[in-house]
């Protein structure tokens, strides 16, 4: 089917039923899974395979926390669907389309109509989910230990994080509209040429002058472990410039570790929380993240988005004028650029589903990859202690079940890669 034939059998596709539809099943599909998981939580005793991994008295708090979690990631996620749904079929979205052209006045014009519009929808949205925030972080976390926010800090992160959004959001949607405009035909070039560049320069913008608005970054102060990662790093020719430990602990118990920047210059960032690990299992696990570097994991995935868009915004061009499509969810009075976007994104909820679903696959294959380069490094002891280590402390599931974690997982279970780096040991020691 050509290009051209494109308009006449969508115009037939009644999208909003389509859109409600296959919203509805993903939704009921996601909490078969839940169901199935939350199974998992009731056993009070670690099954065979992981009794030499967690006593009984560490599996039983895993399984609590991971139990409070999911009864309520179950509820939030069926009333904030619900709301969703709900909003869509009553045409909310029209509605909020005319009340940002009444707030903005008869001066308007798409770029203001539009700020307002989306602005609208951020307030609705800021409601809705705060006070599952709030619930999350001070009661849930709380609970277990895990919370180490103050009311005073998460009012600051939400008030920056609204600021910055604004800020940055605004002008990066008024400059969309301008391309979507001003390239014709061929906008999708230009708008997909504008998203590439925009994401390269917040590479930059954001660990440079973001994130340190929400954490305190310092150099690392244990100089022996400096040493030794500097070491490490030399060894491999990864490009490291700065070594850093961050105050996740005025935040969360949870622990991480990460390394960001360009190509030429890597900055690696380690949690407070992760700090009192022994040396040997912070090297390996440094190991493991410089086995995504030297694999071109990051440029992969990078240039997999980056394809994924570009693919997008040309679709989004095939129906962008779409009255069939706008018409079907209530916008009979615009045809505004913003406005397509959104409706897009709807439609589009089958493809982005299945490539979500190929891009955790992905990365759970480069999970094991990175895990194999640490275990070349002669890290493998080291690093099934340390998975084993932040697993436990983090209260991470240590069975799921294995629907749930082939939707949902974007790291292999901790089981499957301790089984994977004890083949490679076994292999090792065949060879020597």
């Amino acid at each position: 089917m050509g290009l051209e034939a494109l308009p006449h059998w969508f115009s037939n596709v009644p999208w909003l039923h389509v859109y409600l539809g296959f919203s509805v099943s993903v939704e009921c599909f996601e909490q078969y899974l839940n169901a199935r998981q939350l199974r998992r939580y009731d056993e009070a005793k670690p099954p065979e395979k992981l009794a030499h991994l967690v006593t009984e008295e560490e599996y039983a708090k895993t399984n609590a926390y991971n139990k409070d979690k999911m009864r309520f990631g179950i509820f939030s996620s069926l009333f904030q669907t619900s709301i969703s749904l709900l909003s869509t079929a009553c045409f909310l979205g029209p509605f909020l389309w005319r009340l940002a052209g009444n707030l903005v006045g008869k001066n308007s014009n798409e770029y203001s109509q539009s700020l307002a519009d989306l602005a609208l929808s951020a307030v609705i949205g800021e409601c809705i989910s705060t006070p599952f925030q709030l619930y999350a972080d001070f009661v849930v976390e709380e609970k277990h230990g895990f919370n180490k926010k103050t009311l005073g800090i998460f009012v600051k992160d939400k008030l920056l994080s609204l600021g910055l959004t604004g800020l940055i959001g605004g002008p990066l949607a008024c400059a969309a509209i301008w391309l979507i405009k001003w390239g014709g035909k061929s906008f999708y070039l230009w708008l997909w040429g504008f998203s590439v560049a925009t994401t390269i320069a917040l590479m930059f913008v954001y660990p440079n002058f973001i994130a340190p608005l929400f954490n305190k970054f310092e150099p690392l102060k244990d100089e022996e472990l400096r040493g030794k990662i500097c070491e490490l790093a030399k060894k491999l020719d990864f490009p490291l410039s700065q070594l850093y430990e961050m105050d996740n602990s005025k935040r969360s118990g949870h622990s991480n570790a990460y390394f960001y920047g360009f190509w030429w210059s890597k900055r690696i960032v380690l949690y407070d929380t992760l700090l009192h690990l022994p040396h040997d299992q912070i090297l390996a696990i440094l190991g493991h993240e410089m086995g995504h570097w030297k694999r071109s994991h990051t440029t992969k995935m990078m240039a997999a988005t980056f394809l994924q868009l570009f693919c997008t915004f040309y679709l989004f061009g095939l129906v962008m004028t779409s009255d069939a499509l706008f018409d079907s969810f209530g916008y009979t009075d615009t045809r505004a650029s913003v406005v397509g976007l959104k409706l897009f994104s709807n439609i589009f909820l089958p493809v982005n589903t299945l490539i979500s679903l190929l891009m955790t696959m992905y990365s759970r294959k480069n999970e094991f990859e990175a895990d194999a380069f640490a275990c070349e490094l002669g890290y493998s002891e080291s690093l099934k202690q340390g998975l084993i280590a932040i697993h436990t402390e983090n209260k991470a599931c240590l069975d799921p079940d294995p629907w749930f974690s082939f939707w949902h997982y974007s790291h292999p279970p901790l089981l499957e890669r301790l089984r994977a780096i004890e083949a490679i040991e076994e292999k090792q020691s065949k060879k020597n």
